[in-house]
């Protein structure tokens, strides 16, 4: 039997080609039988407000990664009732896009909502971190996972084990939607492994032609059509 706990909804998501950290203090002994249930709010009228810290708009690099946020915005408001809406400095309710040297962010409306971005950053990484300021979780945490992917645990970095443990998202029903390999909040099969060689999960059906798309797949969009409503023809 799983075992199901709560956690807390600040909790920082870790994305495939970020730095991973624990989530959770908790060893790799059991960790995979245990659901952690996380209360997830949506931004209220689909309003997210945001600041950029640390990105200088002159040095190059930087100035990608602002590009990059400002598409994955144009991805994720063209698919529902998503606004973004940039204010001159943080506030309570505002998201801080702050450069970083790891990747993450926190999950759903929250105060002091953040998201963390290296420089350089590229559109995917951008896009899957948004989702999770949305109150998207990993397509491969979702409770079902074990009938569509078998996770091996022992090829996973211990820093990285936390980002495939089971998650239940009470924003919306996960198992509702077809498992999504494609979706942008889908792990790579190298994402936090040991290295590049040893898959962190193999996937259960042999037909499927794994291709990961660049931005979002249908189910994404489908979800936040879900919590934010359909944008009016």
């Amino acid at each position: 039997m799983r075992l199901k706990r709560e956690i807390t909804v600040w909790v920082v998501l870790f994305s495939l080609l970020g730095i991973f950290g624990g989530c959770y203090e908790q060893s790799l002994e059991g960790f995979e039988e245990q659901i952690s249930v996380v209360d997830v709010a949506p931004w209220p009228d689909g309003e997210v407000y945001y600041c950029f810290e640390g990105f200088d708009v002159n040095n190059e690099d930087d100035r990608y990664s602002i590009i990059s946020v400002k598409r994955a915005m144009q991805e994720w408001s063209s698919s529902a009732r998503i606004s973004f809406i940039e204010k001159p400095e943080a506030g309570d309710y505002v998201v801080r896009i702050i450069k970083s040297d790891k990747t993450a962010s926190t999950l759903g409306y929250v105060k002091n909502a953040r998201m963390y971005l290296t420089t350089c950053a590229s559109q995917r990484q951008a896009t899957h971190e948004l989702g999770h300021v949305l109150g998207l979780t990993h397509e491969h945490q979702r409770v079902d996972r074990d009938l569509y992917i078998t996770v091996h645990w022992n090829n996973i970095q211990p820093e990285a084990v936390s980002q495939y443990q089971l998650l239940e998202n009470t924003l919306y029903d996960e198992e509702s939607y077809p498992y999504d390999y494609r979706s942008v909040m889908h792990y790579s099969q190298s994402a936090g492994g040991i290295n590049v060689m040893t898959p962190t999960y193999t996937i259960n059906d042999p037909n499927f032609n794994e291709k990961w798309p660049t931005y979002l797949s249908k189910g994404d969009r489908d979800k936040v059509i879900e919590i934010y409503g359909a944008i009016a023809q």
